[in-house]
């Protein structure tokens, strides 16, 4: 229970994200595209700005916290959806309950919380790196985290209790077709 995700909850982020899939997209923009452009922005800065930049002065920007501060940031914007949750229209819905995911994201996130900050902690406290071989594994470790910080924080954005519903609305209008197929101009010329 202490972060697995069972294949029902599995199946319904699956359900809820492709009845909400141009929302979802969105939200990779402000969550990973925009700071990932902002460190890159400022390597080129860096590169142009300075005649004698060094390999070793670019990787360390990418080892000065700042990236785990972008796996903080994705936490941090979607959290409240893990607590935000109606009981009452979940079980008009059809759904057992969403507060088993929730739970386990919960525990994702406190798992996640703890190793930013640590890694957050050691990057400032020894930046600049001096060795290569450390700006890479921590600039991987730091990766890692964005990684798997997004996973968590696209499947708390997923549980908002407006995607569920259009989802489970979307459903019952397929349901609905398929039972009858007959076209509303059909049925308004009877």
């Amino acid at each position: 229970m202490f972060g697995i995700i069972s294949e029902d909850d599995k199946n319904l982020l699956k359900r809820v994200k492709e009845a909400n899939i141009d929302e979802v997209r969105l939200w990779r923009i402000p969550n990973i595209v925009i700071p990932s452009f902002i460190i890159v922005f400022t390597i080129l800065i860096y590169i142009f700005l300075r005649p004698s930049w060094t390999l070793r002065g670019c990787l360390n920007f990418l080892v000065n916290g700042s990236i785990p501060l972008i796996a903080v940031n994705q936490i941090a914007s979607i959290g409240i959806y893990i607590f935000k949750f109606n009981k009452a229209k979940e079980s008009e819905l059809g759904i057992e309950t969403t507060r088993r995911i929730r739970t386990v994201l919960f525990y994702q996130v406190l798992g996640l919380l703890f190793s930013c900050i640590l890694l957050y902690a050691y990057q400032t406290i020894n930046h600049p790196f001096g060795s290569i071989c450390e700006i890479i594994v921590v600039a991987l470790v730091s990766g890692l985290l964005v990684w798997f910080s997004s996973s968590v924080a696209h499947k708390i954005f997923i549980l908002q209790d407006d995607f569920i519903k259009l989802a489970y609305d979307k459903d019952i209008r397929d349901n609905v077709q398929k039972v009858t197929p007959q076209s509303w101009d059909d049925y308004e010329s009877d």
